[in-house]
């Protein structure tokens, strides 16, 4: 780079600080050098990307096709910047690794999600230390029929490049999570107390439902950096779920004091006031949140909890299907999608949402939802088999209340078409773990269990086995009456 080169590129950059990016285009406009060249088409992105309309909501033009186009929509403010960068491609001059990038990250904009990654994978190839790619990477290879091939064609790359292995803990990946587990312990012997990685195992366990432990590292990592509040949206929600009161007040107040305008504070608030119950309050701050950073999928996915929870299906909806369209493999969008559509009784439509959540995320709640779809087509075999793939994926000593669920609902679909020996497995199961003081089994639930299973006793003579589950919920009338028919027969 010459002197003058150089004076040219630092004016550039001057207004490239102060985000006059058109005076920075314009000033490198001749420039071939690949560093000039990289400044110049950076700030035609950013000049781009602030035409775009960020407001999916008043689209008229969601695609709900699944198919991928294969040239940019010519009225896009990104469509010449990829043509320009196509061109150079054609002519064998896109060598720079993060002019590549760029070229990669436009394609993934203008949804050429092949091209985008190929360009993403090549750029990496040549500087696999580039953070911004393998984080623009992972979420994109993570959909539908795309992610083998590219992912395949990097082995090598991921099994040695060290910010792969940290931008692993930080987004969901192809490999899954018990790999993900693997790569979190190894990272952790080699770098001890750090923040990046406790902050990435505890976002790794709070995706693996893990709340008690990833809230203990969250609460530990907050006491000891007074001014931190990366990921304060997650552990507000682990806060929310786990119905801790008093901690997520204290939380809300710390995170104010700090810095109330950061989307993180304003997710914590909104969950402070759902907690509440005063959501039109709650929704008003996840909206701020999302005006501070409208391409985080997971805000419209709270908004949309927000207004299920006051009983606005529609909207609810509506913000799911945004939250679809700024990340696709938002597999809670998905889920979410298919429980509404299940509430509002239209279960053909709820069941295409939950098998696009089940591709994302093998999850049991999701094969519930997914078998109760089937129950009410009345396609009851169907829904038995999505209720058993739910309860056999996790283990019996870890069982909670949606696989406690799941075991009623197939002992009752089991009855329903005379498998009476599969129902009585089933409602045994259940009862015993009620037996067990096991406290996700409601009594209602062990009541039905017992009423079953003492009535099959009764038809195959077992008089001592019904006596003893009437016994066991002697205190509903179903229990009563059970215990007067055995003592009438027994006098």
């Amino acid at each position: 780079m010459t002197q003058r080169q150089r004076d040219k590129h630092l004016l550039a950059l001057c207004y490239f600080n102060c985000r006059d990016f058109g005076m920075a285009v314009q000033t490198l406009a001749a420039a071939k050098h690949p560093t000039m060249l990289f400044l110049r088409l950076y700030s035609q992105f950013l000049m781009a990307s602030r035409k775009l309309n960020f407001d999916r909501r008043l689209s008229s033009e969601r695609n709900q096709s699944s198919d991928k186009p294969r040239q940019p929509d010519p009225s896009s403010p990104l469509a010449p910047l990829y043509f320009e960068m196509q061109q150079l491609k054609e002519n064998r001059e896109l060598t720079d690794p993060f002019i590549m990038y760029l070229y990669g990250l436009v394609s993934l904009k203008l949804e050429l999600v092949d091209v985008g990654l190929e360009a993403l994978g090549q750029s990496l190839a040549i500087y696999p230390h580039n953070w911004s790619a393998w984080i623009e990477f992972f979420p994109c290879a993570n959909q539908d029929g795309i992610s083998r091939p590219h992912f395949s064609k990097m082995k090598s790359l991921i099994r040695h490049c060290l910010p792969k292995r940290l931008a692993l803990l930080w987004e969901n990946d192809p490999l899954g999570d018990e790999d993900l587990v693997v790569e979190a312990e190894r990272m952790e012997l080699i770098f001890k107390n750090n923040i990046y990685l406790r902050l990435a195992k505890a976002r790794l366990l709070y995706y693996l439902s893990d709340y008690e432990q990833c809230r203990q590292i969250w609460k530990s990592l907050y006491q000891e950096n007074p001014y931190l509040l990366d990921m304060a949206d997650n552990y507000s929600d682990v806060l929310y779920t786990m119905q801790c009161r008093v901690e997520l007040n204290a939380f809300v107040q710390r995170c104010d004091k700090i810095d109330r305008f950061r989307p993180e504070t304003c997710c914590a608030i909104a969950n402070f006031f759902a907690l509440r119950g005063e959501y039109p309050k709650a929704i008003d701050y996840i909206k701020q949140a999302i005006k501070l950073h409208s391409s985080n999928s997971s805000y419209w996915v709270v908004l949309g909890l927000f207004y299920a929870d006051l009983k606005n299906p529609n909207a609810a909806i509506e913000a799911y299907r945004t939250a679809i369209e700024i990340d696709k493999t938002n597999h809670k969008a998905w889920n979410m999608l298919g429980v509404s559509y299940n509430m509002l009784q239209i279960p053909s439509f709820a069941i295409f949402y939950f098998k696009r959540a089940l591709t994302l995320k093998d999850d049991p709640r999701y094969w519930s939802g997914l078998g109760s779809c089937y129950a009410n087509l009345d396609r009851d075999h169907e829904a038995i088999a999505c209720y058993r793939r739910a309860i056999l994926q996790t283990d019996p000593l870890e069982y909670s209340r949606p696989e406690a669920a799941a075991m009623m609902e197939m002992a009752k679909l089991n009855e329903r078409i005379g498998r009476l020996d599969l129902a009585e497995k089933c409602f045994a199961n259940l009862f015993a773990h009620y037996e067990m003081k096991d406290n996700f089994v409601d009594l209602q639930e062990a009541v039905d269990a017992a009423v079953f299973l003492a009535r099959r006793a009764i038809d195959d003579g077992r008089w001592g086995d019904a006596a003893r589950y009437a016994e066991k919920i002697a205190e509903s009338e179903e229990g009563r009456s059970l215990l007067n028919k055995i003592g009438s027969r027994n006098r």
